[in-house]
């Protein structure tokens, strides 16, 4: 039998970006909201007490800011896809990844945006 997936994660993390469609709306940045969710095995640091046996949310929150501030990006799609891929090559313990990118855009509606699942297999 399969053992249950383990996860770490970030909730409502508020980032600054520029990023959108147009030249103009990328010409300021813009909050965005991000949520990762890591699966790994926490069985090793549950027992050892040690944050070299997992990912450190710090570390994570780190990457993340850094990567949706290192450019202009037109779709949060493509956002969401480098924050996953770099994610899962940073931190080698994880399995996988689940990447929600959300932006307010619209008054009549809370967030907009995306949300993927990378794996070790599914990535670049």
């Amino acid at each position: 039998m399969k053992q249950p997936q383990d996860f770490i994660f970030l909730k409502g993390l508020r980032v600054s970006a520029r990023i959108g469609c147009s030249k103009e709306e990328r010409s300021f940045p813009q909050l965005l909201h991000i949520d990762a969710k890591m699966g790994l095995d926490i069985r090793k640091p549950s027992e050892s007490g040690s944050i070299d046996d997992t990912v450190c949310y710090d570390k994570l929150r780190q990457l993340l800011i850094e990567e949706a501030g290192r450019q202009e990006w037109t779709l949060v799609e493509e956002l969401a896809e480098s924050l996953a891929q770099i994610s899962l090559t940073t931190f080698k313990l994880a399995d996988n990844i689940l990447v929600k990118v959300s932006k307010n855009i619209f008054p009549d509606c809370e967030f907009a945006g995306t949300e993927i699942f990378r794996s070790r297999t599914s990535t670049k």
